[in-house]
Protein backbone atom coordinates (compact mmCIF):
# COMPACT_ATOMS: atom_id res chain seq x y z
CA UNK A 1 0.00 0.00 0.00
CA UNK A 2 1.24 3.71 -0.68
CA UNK A 3 0.37 6.96 0.36
CA UNK A 4 1.23 9.67 -0.87
CA UNK A 5 2.29 13.18 0.42
CA UNK A 6 1.84 16.19 -0.55
CA UNK A 7 3.78 18.07 1.85
CA UNK A 8 5.01 20.60 -0.42
CA UNK A 9 2.98 22.62 -2.67
CA UNK A 10 3.33 22.65 -6.31
CA UNK A 11 5.26 19.57 -6.41
CA UNK A 12 3.93 15.99 -7.71
CA UNK A 13 2.52 13.97 -4.44
CA UNK A 14 5.28 11.51 -3.69
CA UNK A 15 4.52 7.70 -2.72
CA UNK A 16 5.42 6.65 0.62
CA UNK A 17 5.15 2.74 0.62
CA UNK A 18 3.94 1.51 3.97
CA UNK A 19 7.44 -0.82 4.19
CA UNK A 20 9.11 2.92 3.99
CA UNK A 21 7.11 3.85 7.06
CA UNK A 22 7.60 0.53 8.67
CA UNK A 23 11.30 1.46 8.51
CA UNK A 24 11.40 5.13 9.50
CA UNK A 25 9.08 3.80 12.79
CA UNK A 26 12.18 1.24 13.39
CA UNK A 27 15.03 4.05 12.96
CA UNK A 28 13.21 6.62 14.60
CA UNK A 29 13.15 8.61 11.10
CA UNK A 30 10.45 11.07 12.14
CA UNK A 31 10.82 13.79 9.09
CA UNK A 32 9.03 10.72 7.05
CA UNK A 33 5.75 10.92 9.19
CA UNK A 34 5.97 14.54 9.08
CA UNK A 35 6.02 14.71 5.42
CA UNK A 36 2.48 13.12 5.48
CA UNK A 37 -0.75 15.50 5.84
CA UNK A 38 -2.81 14.54 8.49
CA UNK A 39 -5.59 12.73 6.28
CA UNK A 40 -2.39 10.54 4.97
CA UNK A 41 -0.77 10.29 8.82
CA UNK A 42 -4.93 8.81 10.11
CA UNK A 43 -4.38 6.51 6.83
CA UNK A 44 -1.06 5.13 8.20
CA UNK A 45 -2.38 3.98 11.19
CA UNK A 46 -4.22 0.90 9.58
CA UNK A 47 -0.64 -0.56 7.86
CA UNK A 48 0.24 -3.64 9.86
CA UNK A 49 3.42 -5.77 9.25
CA UNK A 50 3.90 -9.53 9.22
CA UNK A 51 3.73 -9.80 12.79
CA UNK A 52 0.00 -7.78 13.28
CA UNK A 53 2.10 -4.77 14.80
CA UNK A 54 1.27 -0.80 13.74
CA UNK A 55 3.34 1.64 12.62
CA UNK A 56 2.50 3.02 16.88
CA UNK A 57 3.28 -0.51 18.42
CA UNK A 58 6.95 -0.40 16.31
CA UNK A 59 7.84 2.84 17.04
CA UNK A 60 7.11 2.35 21.14
CA UNK A 61 9.03 -0.73 20.61
CA UNK A 62 12.27 1.10 19.53
CA UNK A 63 11.55 4.08 22.06
CA UNK A 64 10.47 7.02 19.54
CA UNK A 65 8.55 9.16 21.10
CA UNK A 66 8.22 12.31 18.51
CA UNK A 67 6.80 9.17 16.33
CA UNK A 68 4.97 7.89 19.13
CA UNK A 69 3.58 11.61 20.01
CA UNK A 70 2.60 12.26 16.08
CA UNK A 71 0.64 8.66 15.50
CA UNK A 72 -1.19 8.61 18.78
CA UNK A 73 -2.64 12.54 17.94
CA UNK A 74 -4.00 10.87 14.78
CA UNK A 75 -5.57 8.19 16.00
CA UNK A 76 -9.02 10.14 17.61
CA UNK A 77 -10.97 6.72 18.06
CA UNK A 78 -8.18 5.53 20.46
CA UNK A 79 -8.82 2.29 18.21
CA UNK A 80 -4.76 2.24 17.29
CA UNK A 81 -3.48 2.74 20.68
CA UNK A 82 -5.62 0.28 21.99
CA UNK A 83 -4.85 -2.27 19.30
CA UNK A 84 -3.31 -5.77 19.80
CA UNK A 85 -0.47 -7.39 17.49
CA UNK A 86 -0.56 -11.20 16.89
CA UNK A 87 0.98 -12.01 20.16
CA UNK A 88 -1.48 -9.55 22.21
CA UNK A 89 0.58 -6.84 22.75
CA UNK A 90 -0.55 -3.15 22.50
CA UNK A 91 1.88 -0.61 22.20
CA UNK A 92 1.49 0.57 25.79
CA UNK A 93 3.01 -2.99 26.89
CA UNK A 94 6.01 -2.30 24.58
CA UNK A 95 6.78 0.78 25.80
CA UNK A 96 6.57 -0.58 29.24
CA UNK A 97 8.68 -4.01 28.01
CA UNK A 98 11.65 -1.15 27.54
CA UNK A 99 11.58 1.17 30.02
CA UNK A 100 10.29 4.03 28.31
CA UNK A 101 8.79 6.23 31.14
CA UNK A 102 8.03 8.97 28.71
CA UNK A 103 6.37 6.69 26.22
CA UNK A 104 4.59 4.93 28.47
CA UNK A 105 3.19 8.22 29.97
CA UNK A 106 2.51 9.44 26.51
CA UNK A 107 0.69 6.42 25.78
CA UNK A 108 -1.64 6.54 28.79
CA UNK A 109 -2.52 10.49 28.43
CA UNK A 110 -3.75 10.08 24.87
CA UNK A 111 -6.02 7.42 25.94
CA UNK A 112 -4.53 3.68 26.12
CA UNK A 113 -6.34 1.14 28.55
CA UNK A 114 -3.83 1.05 31.28
CA UNK A 115 -5.08 -2.65 31.87
CA UNK A 116 -5.40 -4.10 28.29
CA UNK A 117 -4.03 -7.58 28.38
CA UNK A 118 -1.80 -9.53 26.19
CA UNK A 119 -2.20 -13.31 24.98
CA UNK A 120 -0.58 -14.33 28.10
CA UNK A 121 -2.78 -12.51 30.37
CA UNK A 122 -0.33 -9.55 30.44
CA UNK A 123 -0.61 -6.09 31.26
CA UNK A 124 1.91 -3.19 31.32
CA UNK A 125 2.26 -3.48 35.03
CA UNK A 126 3.00 -7.55 34.90
CA UNK A 127 6.50 -6.07 32.76
CA UNK A 128 7.20 -3.30 34.40
CA UNK A 129 6.88 -5.11 38.03
CA UNK A 130 9.17 -8.09 36.45
CA UNK A 131 11.76 -5.60 35.02
CA UNK A 132 11.89 -3.34 38.22
CA UNK A 133 10.84 -0.43 36.42
CA UNK A 134 9.52 1.40 39.76
CA UNK A 135 9.24 4.57 37.78
CA UNK A 136 6.48 2.64 35.75
CA UNK A 137 4.77 1.05 37.81
CA UNK A 138 3.93 3.95 39.56
CA UNK A 139 2.99 5.58 36.84
CA UNK A 140 0.85 2.78 35.68
CA UNK A 141 -0.96 2.74 39.15
CA UNK A 142 -1.63 6.70 39.06
CA UNK A 143 -3.50 5.50 35.87
CA UNK A 144 -5.55 3.35 37.60
CA UNK A 145 -3.82 -0.24 36.78
CA UNK A 146 -5.28 -3.15 38.82
CA UNK A 147 -3.18 -5.08 40.94
CA UNK A 148 -4.66 -8.15 41.33
CA UNK A 149 -5.01 -9.32 37.43
CA UNK A 150 -3.31 -12.66 36.75
CA UNK A 151 -1.83 -13.78 34.31
CA UNK A 152 -2.16 -17.49 32.57
CA UNK A 153 0.41 -19.84 34.73
CA UNK A 154 1.97 -21.95 32.11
Amino acid sequence: MEVETDATKGQEPKQIRDEELFKAAESGDSSVFMSLSPQQLAKSLSFRNEDGRSLLHVSASFGHSQIVKLLSSVDESKTVINSKDDEGWAPLHSATSIGKAELVEILLTRGADVNVKNNGGRTALHYAASKGWLEIAQLLLTHGAKINITDKVV
